[in-house]
């Protein structure tokens, strides 16, 4: 029997629901050992398709030591056989991104090389911040304190992660600074997890916000169970607008008002009334957004604005989010989208159509923020000439990323309840206070 035929009945035995990956490396160890084949060439040879299959096995390998794992004498290998050793490790560490190989190959000092320990902390510490993963850089710290001695000397590591460090080490790494992988995302582009983290964020400013963030990411069902519950409990709702924003491929907000038994639903999409009625935009299995309104609601008055503020082919998720703050102050829905909301169009042409449209003569010369700028004066702020194209764009839906971004970070660094604050803007959290205010409403 060869390296190959073992490892194919290692295989084997690992598919085997009644052995645990322990029990198949103690038979795979007996085998190797009545065979008489070296433990290195197995490894070498067959560990690299054993991992790609099962690489859940890392970590039991880890957990035992590559030697005792498969039965290696690390006495009687050369040096250039325990560096190919250590290389495959590396290899297998950076591939599935397995901090505990690296922490294996730290504490053996057979299989590393005094010059490569800067190296593999380094490579530990960026894993660490890549994920967020307090924990494990609170470990890297306290048994490698000296490689954190000076930050800016730390090769590999982004002005973000050092950042993230230093706030690690100053706060003696809190929990909630896990959260900084939303952060992450939110710097790159929103999903929902991220959302959550960005509505606590501007609630622990601004207490009068609120709005339900429902994750579209695979279907409208949170849409539809939103609607049921507000259709189920209108009087709860009775000219109380509930606004929300949907996560997804692409996302959207609105607000739904109850009001003497009939309901009306005002529905923002940064792409225009048609890219939503459409459906085009949510490659549901199961009704888009638009059927899901229709279905429940089918004697509402709907208004979808025909604006198309987005003109890229990303950042939705910042025009829904803005466009739902904004959605906050309202108690109708308007006959028309509000210039607070148009002024980030990314458009400057469309700009200028709304500003000469007739629809909004009356306000146009009026405020749309509190340092007194008019409709095109705070448009304006933001023009940019663009380095790709050579024209003008308007990039304040981009200032707003970046304002929001400081403000993420500052309540990350500044609050403790991080995980609670963010559930408090899920569907869940939402229903469940409703029907505490519907028990109180019975009671009084």
């Amino acid at each position: 029997m060869n390296t190959k035929q073992l490892k194919d009945l290692f295989l084997t035995d690992l598919k085997n629901p009644q052995l645990n990956t322990r029990e198949c490396l103690k038979i795979l160890r007996q085998r190797l050992q009545d065979l008489k084949i070296s433990g290195f060439d197995f490894v070498m040879s067959e560990l690299t398709e054993v991992v790609s299959k099962n690489p859940e096995i890392l970590y039991s390998i880890a957990k035992q030591d590559i030697y005792k794992a498969f039965n290696i004498d690390a006495q009687t290998l050369s040096t250039v056989e325990l560096q190919k050793l250590r290389n495959l490790l590396l290899k297998f560490a950076i591939e599935y991104k397995n901090e505990a190989i690296l922490e294996m190959l730290l504490k053996d000092k057979e299989l590393m090389d005094r010059s490569e320990y800067e190296s593999i902390i380094s490579l530990m510490t960026k894993t660490a911040c890549d994920r967020s993963d307090v924990q494990l850089l609170a470990r890297i710290h306290e048994e490698h304190p000296t490689y954190f001695s000076t930050l800016d000397n730390l090769p590999g590591l982004s002005d973000f992660d050092k950042e993230f460090i230093a706030l690690c080490i100053q706060h003696d790494f809190p929990e909630r600074f896990g959260m900084m992988s939303s952060y992450n995302t939110i710097a790159k582009n929103a999903n929902y997890e991220s959302m959550l983290l960005a509505c606590a964020a501007i609630k622990s400013k601004k207490p009068w916000f609120d709005t339900v963030v429902l994750n579209g990411s695979e279907s409208a069902e949170e849409l539809r169970d939103l609607c049921l519950f507000i259709q189920a409990n209108q009087n709860l709702f009775e000219n109380k607008p509930v606004s929300f924003i949907m996560s997804g491929k692409h996302w959207v907000s609105g607000t739904i008002i109850a009001n003497n038994g009939s309901m009306q639903i005002l529905l923002i999409d940064p792409l225009g009334k048609e890219s939503f009625v459409s459906g085009v935009q949510f490659p549901y299995k199961s009704d888009s957004p638009w059927s899901v309104l229709t279905k429940i609601f089918p004697a509402a008055a709907i208004t979808i604005p025909e604006n198309k503020l987005q003109h890229a082919n990303h950042a939705c998720w910042i025009f829904a989010f803005d466009a739902v703050r904004k959605l906050q102050k309202i108690d109708a829905i308007p006959a028309r989208l509000p210039l607070s909301i148009l002024r980030n169009t990314q458009s400057i042409k469309s700009i200028n159509k709304q500003a000469e449209s007739p629809d909004y003569t009356e306000e146009i010369a009026l405020p749309v923020n509190k340092r007194g700028r008019t409709f095109i004066e705070s448009a304006e702020e933001h023009y940019e000439t663009s380095t790709d194209s050579g024209e003008k764009q308007n990039k304040r839906v981009e200032h707003k990323f970046s304002m929001l971004k400081i403000k993420v970070w500052d309540y990350l660094t500044s609050f403790s309840q991080v995980q609670t604050d963010m559930r408090e803007f899920s569907l869940n959290s939402f229903i469940a206070r409703s029907n505490q205010q519907k028990s109180r409403n019975l009671r009084q």
